[in-house]
């Protein structure tokens, strides 16, 4: 696999907004009637985290929550969803009226009182095992790793550990070539990345950003690269930030024709950023356009859909009923601001 080398690394967080020609705003929570505390036991070690991408739709209630990809120790699906039945909102408005609108969400369950908790670091046997595996990895003993994996996942309860287990794991595909479940694990250490020590985290964010970049996904690369500002002990100058910026903006400017090719795993949807304004979608399967003002009914591929500046950010929310492949190709003027 190739993969693209910026020098420079930067990490500002900027709207994604284009300017809209007429009023746009993305959806607000107005009122969190969740519990301020948890009422489940700290007894457990078991952690749990999900990401989901849910609608608002134009009365203000809660729409269709999808799951993107969820915690394999404690799936916390649930909880998400339930957190999010106590929140109130203000619809997303589009040219001055409200608007079914889509926004991502990222929810861990920590049985952690306090930072300083023992549950806040791996345990010796977590440890332990990894060290064995990883060193297995390096000797290219790939065959006797995969089978130590099972023992690690034994020991892998908090989130600490479940990100060192994703980071580990990615590791794993990589050594292998197998890309589809190389970015499927680091994209579950990347969400968990503020659990990482910093020599893991900073390769994590800086490997996933080169992988949207040969994927050619140059939005969600700009928000890997983004969050390298937020790796705690990493200090980046703001010339380093403008050059890595640009460095992006320029391979974006060179590729007039984004040309992706997406594996779908059996009812797993998969979130795609969208970039340019004409998208053709080829193969089988579903497709929605979801952005932070608009949203266009799921539709089933092949398909062609159309994206505005004015739309906001926007993602492309695939999902298919059985292992498919989709090949995505966007043209047109630029719906993102570098």
């Amino acid at each position: 696999m190739n993969t693209f080398k910026l020098f420079a690394i930067t990490a500002f967080l900027c709207s994604a907004f284009s300017a809209p020609a007429q009023p746009s705003t993305p959806i607000k929570v107005i009122e969190n009637n969740n519990a301020q505390f948890k009422s489940d036991s700290m007894l457990s070690r078991h952690e749990g985290y999900t990401l989901v991408n849910y609608i608002v739709k134009a009365d203000g209630s809660l729409g269709e929550v999808t799951v993107l990809f969820d915690s394999e120790v404690k799936p916390a699906t649930e909880k998400a969803k339930k957190y999010l039945s106590n929140l109130e909102f203000e619809a997303a408005t589009y040219q001055g009226n409200a608007h079914d609108a889509a926004r991502f969400f990222s929810y861990t369950y920590s049985t952690a009182p306090t930072t300083n908790s023992n549950n806040n670091r791996a345990s010796k046997g977590f440890v332990s095992d990894y060290d064995v595996i990883d060193k297995l990895i390096k000797a290219q003993r790939l065959e006797k790793a995969y089978e130590h994996f099972k023992e690690l996942l034994s020991h892998t309860k908090n989130l600490n550990e479940q990100a060192l287990f994703a980071w580990l794991k990615s590791q794993y595909f990589y050594a292998l070539q197998d890309w589809h479940n190389y970015e499927e694990q680091l994209q579950r250490a990347y969400f968990l990345r503020k659990h990482l020590p910093k020599e893991f985290a900073v390769p994590c964010i800086q490997n996933l950003m080169q992988l949207y970049l040969y994927q050619q996904d140059f939005l969600n690369a700009k928000r890997a690269l983004l969050a390298l500002n937020h790796v705690p002990g990493v200090n980046i100058s703001e010339q380093a930030q403008q050059k890595a910026m640009a460095d992006i903006a320029g391979l974006y400017q060179q590729t007039p024709t984004i040309t992706q090719s997406v594996k779908l795993d059996k009812n797993t949807p998969k979130s795609i950023g969208v970039s340019r304004s004409e998208v053709t979608l080829k193969g089988e399967g579903l497709a929605q356009l979801r952005c932070d003002a608009y949203l266009e009914p799921r539709i089933t591929l092949p398909a062609n859909i159309t994206a505005k500046p004015s739309y906001g950010r926007c993602n492309l929310i695939l999902s298919s009923s059985q292992n498919s492949d989709v090949t995505i190709t966007q043209t047109g003027k630029a719906v993102v601001r570098f």
